[in-house]
């Protein structure tokens, strides 16, 4: 017998708590024991909505699923198309005078760009602890009347200064989205439902390239003496997204338990389908342990790690892609904005694609290194062939392969809504995830320096360097999980005075208890 079979045989006849913690110290990773007045840490409101004895057949599954998706799916897909379009509002406009107009030089382009990211870095956290202690539907609602309106009112802006105190303040409002629609997707879907929930939210990246490149194609026609085609499209837009702000307050549930128009049987099982998830479901008390946890945990910076390595490249083409088609291939404006949509129509499939293989293999992280694949394919070709005009049908389709890159985000952000459990260890985790999605976004257009333009061998060669780094994270993260998943398997058998390596039973029965996944034995990781 192991070392560490001796230590778990020990574990299992522990008679106390603290003899246990004194034991389980021995073992790798920690295995708690849960004491008595655990029930205390669980909501009160969602105590009153649970009954473990309900059984949900498959059918009643699917209807609640459909009432679900009414009430929350458009809230995310809508809210998301309409703040991706916000923010690449400047890329659309780009090509038509607004450098000039703004009287932009140098890197003051790609500043604009970086600083939506540097506020997004201050506000990130205060969002995420909003989001746990406000009713969420009121909180996003606020955050997306008053993002419309500073994109309405960006059509009076004339120079640098104003043009950076209005994409700050972008940074600071629309910086809810992903934190509110990950809680979201956490506690109203199953685990096995997030991937594909959180891909058709962020597959607006893509629509919004496509209708980005219609609108900017409509708006560039509109001439006028007394106000530019950009100034208009910022205007109109703005106002449609308060508009909907508006109306997000109304439409979108509080939680399961306050949802209006259903049963509280139905409120019940909405809650019940999602026990198995184990990642807890409402809890307003901020946690000390929770934050201590989560600074520790390898897989909190793994995810950092992961989201700053995607989003170079990514904040970095989406800030140029238009002025990279346009003057390094060649193609004129209206070819240019065409693509868009080309690329908009690829963005959605890469999305919904990665999301189900994802789910028909079980398979998250090997799916998301193959997504990688495509775009080291791209980097090499933007390295080796010469750009002009002759390879640019060569050269666009390397381009393409580059949008593959988009379906890591929504797969690494589904791995994090699944696994890490408590409502506080989770604020945090999200936080610092998001923080390293703006360390991406902010540094991906500095990677394009002016005096590197027009191919940007730099800026290639660096998110090649990202590509090998993640695939490397994503190889490190798989084995954490597997270990940690055969040792908690190993040690729930011990306690039940089983066979360590008998095949795993995981008990349900504190899935609600507001518990980190460190702290629950019967947690188990999804890779």
């Amino acid at each position: 017998m192991s070392a560490e079979d001796n230590k778990l045989e020990k574990f299992a006849t522990a008679t106390s708590v603290d003899d246990a913690s004194a034991v389980e110290r021995g073992i790798r990773p920690l295995v708690p024991i849960l004491p008595e007045t655990i029930v205390e840490q669980v909501d009160e409101e969602v105590l009153e909505h649970t009954d473990a004895s309900v059984i949900i057949t498959p059918e009643e599954n699917k209807r609640l699923l459909r009432i679900i998706d009414r009430r929350v799916l458009p809230v995310m897909v809508v809210t998301y198309f309409l703040q991706s379009l916000d923010k690449g509002i400047l890329s659309l406009a780009s090509i038509m005078g607004i450098q000039e107009d703004w009287k932009l030089k140098g890197q003051q382009y790609s500043w604009l760009t970086t600083c939506v990211y540097l506020a997004i870095l201050v506000a990130e956290y205060p969002q995420n602890r909003a989001l746990q202690v406000l009713p969420i539907n009121r909180w996003l609602g606020f955050c997306i009347i008053s993002w419309g309106a500073v994109t309405a009112c960006s059509a009076a802006i004339h120079n640098f200064t104003g043009a950076v105190i209005a994409r700050s303040l972008l940074g600071v409002f629309e910086c809810v989205c992903q934190p509110a629609f990950l809680l979201l997707a956490s506690i109203w879907y199953k685990k096995e439902e997030q991937a594909r929930t959180i891909s058709l939210f962020y597959c607006m990246n893509g629509l919004q390239t496509a209708v980005g490149g219609l609108l900017a194609y409509g708006f560039y026609h509109f001439h006028s003496s007394i106000i530019t085609s950009y100034q208009l499209m910022f205007m109109l837009l703005g106002i449609i997204t308060v508009f909907w702000g508006a109306y997000v307050i109304w439409l979108l549930p509080v939680s399961p338990m306050k949802a209006r128009g259903l049963s509280k049987e139905d409120k019940i099982k909405i809650v019940e389908r999602v026990r198995a998830n184990q990642t807890g479901l409402q809890n307003k008390k901020f946690k000390t342990s929770h934050l201590v946890e989560a600074l520790y945990d390898p897989q909190t910076w793994a995810f950092f790690l992961i989201q700053v390595l995607n989003t170079m490249p990514v904040g970095g083409l989406g800030a140029f892609t238009n002025i990279i088609i346009k003057t390094n291939l060649g193609f004129s404006v209206l070819q240019t904005d065409l693509l868009n949509i080309a690329q908009g129509g690829i963005n959605v499939f890469v999305m919904l694609s990665a999301a189900w293989l994802s789910k028909r293999t079980g398979q998250t992280l090997i799916i998301a290194a193959f997504y990688v694949i495509p775009s080291i394919i791209s980097a090499v070709v933007f390295l080796t062939v010469p750009n002009d005009k002759a390879h640019s049908g060569g050269l666009l389709t390397a381009f393409l392969l580059t949008i593959f890159y988009n379906g890591v985000s929504p797969l690494s952000f589904s791995l994090l809504t699944r696994n890490v459990g408590g409502q506080t260890k989770r604020s945090v985790a999200v936080a610092i995830n998001f923080i390293g999605w703006a360390v991406g976004n902010a540094a991906g257009p500095q990677l394009f320096r002016s005096n590197d333009a027009p191919h940007y061998r730099k800026a290639f060669s660096g998110q090649l360097a990202c590509y090998a780094g993640i695939l490397l994270t994503f190889f490190s993260l798989r084995v954490y999980y597997m270990d940690q998943n055969r040792r908690r398997r190993r040690a729930c058998n011990a306690l039940k005075g089983r066979e360590l390596d008998a095949p795993d039973e995981v008990d349900l029965s504190h899935a609600f208890d507001d518990l980190t996944d460190k702290q629950n034995i019967n947690f188990r990781y999804s890779y």
